[in-house]
């Protein structure tokens, strides 16, 4: 009798090794992207600095010698974008340093014109000042 609740208990335990735990749900997850935006190779970096309303690194890049009538790929300068944005200080600095006030993108579009589009007056009247026409 001994032997066998000893065999007994040892089926017991053998039995109890080989089942298996229970497994915890598999949980799955897409990665986030990382978005990152690249200028374009034809955007410049006092075009870039422009568009973040950074009149501390116009300044710089003007200093360095920046190409004060890039273009990018809509044909739009530095100038052409403080007024659309409504930069005052980085337009007055542009204007300064000699940027071509009557330039136009590719669809026509000039510092002085989107500059009264916006209802930025200020900035137009200094562009007009500097010999701005259209």
């Amino acid at each position: 009798m001994r032997i066998l609740m000893l065999a007994v208990v040892l089926l017991v335990i053998t039995m109890g090794c080989t089942t298996q735990p229970p497994t915890a749900p598999t949980v799955t997850t897409t990665p986030t992207p990382i978005i990152t935006t690249t200028p374009r190779p034809d955007t410049t970096a006092l075009l870039l600095a422009t568009r973040e309303g950074k009149p501390d690194t116009v300044k710089t890049l003007i200093a360095s010698g920046a190409n004060l009538n890039g273009r990018d790929e809509a044909g739009n300068t530095a100038l052409i974008e403080a007024a659309r944005l409504g930069h005052e200080d980085i337009a007055e600095e542009l204007i300064s340093a000699g940027a071509n006030v009557n330039v136009a993108n590719n669809a026509g579009q000039t510092a002085l014109s989107l500059a009264i589009q916006g209802g930025h007056t200020d900035i137009a009247v200094k562009l007009r000042r500097a010999g701005a026409t259209k």
